[in-house]
Parts: structure tokens; sequence; C-alpha cells
């Protein structure tokens, strides 16, 4: 009789350890969640456990609370976002993929039309643009290719008109003088007609934009 007790209650501790280890793996492992708007629906995953890493203040992070999602550079309050990212319209059309890392934007993200048409594309490591940010027409043909470092324009980019490429280099986030852009041009053998040897101050302000909503959307 004792024997058999004994047996039922170790039955029952086994049962309830796994029990309680199925409970804490669940805690650790991102939670998935869907966000509904008015024209989209946001399909993504958040962090269980709590972030115990440093928080970085020139960093913005991307953060859960109440159904919405929540961004502050240097900080947050709810559950940061953790893993894939995903935008659909009312259609189910994708128009936004993308990853997160502890409330970071993380790796490859890309956003498309509602034709499917690819809109823009670019890197990020630890929540800053890194490599190359690359913009589209609407019809799907390469528009602008800028290149980044720690978020910050760095190397060449580039600007498709129309006819004619036009080539400008950065240096953190500084353009290089002009001087310096002839002698580039020269021993890339690329001639850059003199109307086109500069940017139009719209065309500079939508590059900018398109950065700027990268980083903070």
């Amino acid at each position: 009789m004792r024997r058999t007790v004994n047996k039922i209650i170790l039955v029952l501790l086994l049962l309830f350890c796994n029990l309680f280890a199925g409970l804490a793996q669940q805690e650790r492992e991102p939670r998935k969640v869907i966000i509904t708007a008015p024209d989209s629906v946001i399909k993504t995953s958040i962090q269980n456990k709590a972030f115990t890493g440093k928080i970085l203040e020139s960093r913005t992070y991307f953060w859960y609370y109440n159904g919405k999602i929540n961004h502050n550079q240097g900080g947050f309050s709810g559950k940061l976002f953790h893993g894939k990212y995903e935008v659909f319209d009312n259609q189910q059309r994708l128009l936004t993929m993308g990853s997160f890392l502890n409330g970071l934007k993380e790796g490859s993200w890309v956003r498309w039309n509602r034709s499917g048409k690819m809109q823009a594309s670019c890197s990020f490591k630890k929540g800053k643009l890194e490599g190359s940010l690359k913009t589209f027409t609407i019809t799907g043909n390469l528009l602008t290719e800028l290149n980044y470092k720690n978020d910050l324009l760095e190397g060449k980019s580039r600007y498709y008109l129309k006819d004619t490429v036009i080539i400008r280099k950065y240096r953190m986030g500084k353009e290089v003088p002009v001087e310096n852009h002839r002698k580039l041009f020269s021993k890339m053998k690329i001639t850059i007609p003199e109307s086109d040897s500069k940017l139009s101050k719209k065309e500079k302000t939508k590059n900018l934009r398109l950065s700027e909503n990268y980083s903070q959307d």
C-alpha cells in the first residue's frame, strides 16, 4: 500500500514539474500578437521575458502596450517587439516585412506598394541604418541607392534620373566637396551634365524623408 502511495506521489510530482517547466518556457518565448488598424493588419511578436540588457540612448525602441505600437528614443514601457514583423492591407496584400531584436529594428526591411512592386529596402543593425537603402518608382524601377554606416550617409550614393545617374559621396553624413566629386567622376569615366550636377531641393527632401521613415515608423 505504501509503495502504491509513493508511486502516485512521484507521478504527481513529475507532472507538476513538467507543467511548471512548460509554463516557464512559455514565459521565455516571444508571444505572437495581431494588431488591427482601419486600413491594415500587423502580425508580429513581443518579448515575454523582462529585458535585462543595457538601454542605448541613441536608439529608438518599439514596444507594445494595450494593443498599440509605441516607440521612444532611449527607453520603453511595455513589451518590446521581438521577431518577425509583417504589415498587410485589408486585402491581405503584404506591404512591409522586417524583424525586431529586443525592440530594435534588425536585419533586412522591405516595403511594397499595393500593386506588389517594391517601394524601398534597407538593413538595420541594432536600430540604426547600416548598408544600402534603395528606393523605387511606382513601377518598380530603381530610383535611389543610398549607403549608410551607423545611421549616417557614408561612401557613394546613386540617384537615378531619366537618362542620368548622379553619384554623390559622403563621409560621416556630410557630403564630400564638389571638387572631390569631379575627381571621382573623372576616374570612373562618368560624364554628368552641368544641369544635373546638383539635386533639386525637392529630390533631396524626398530622399531624406524616405530614410527618416525607416528609422522612425
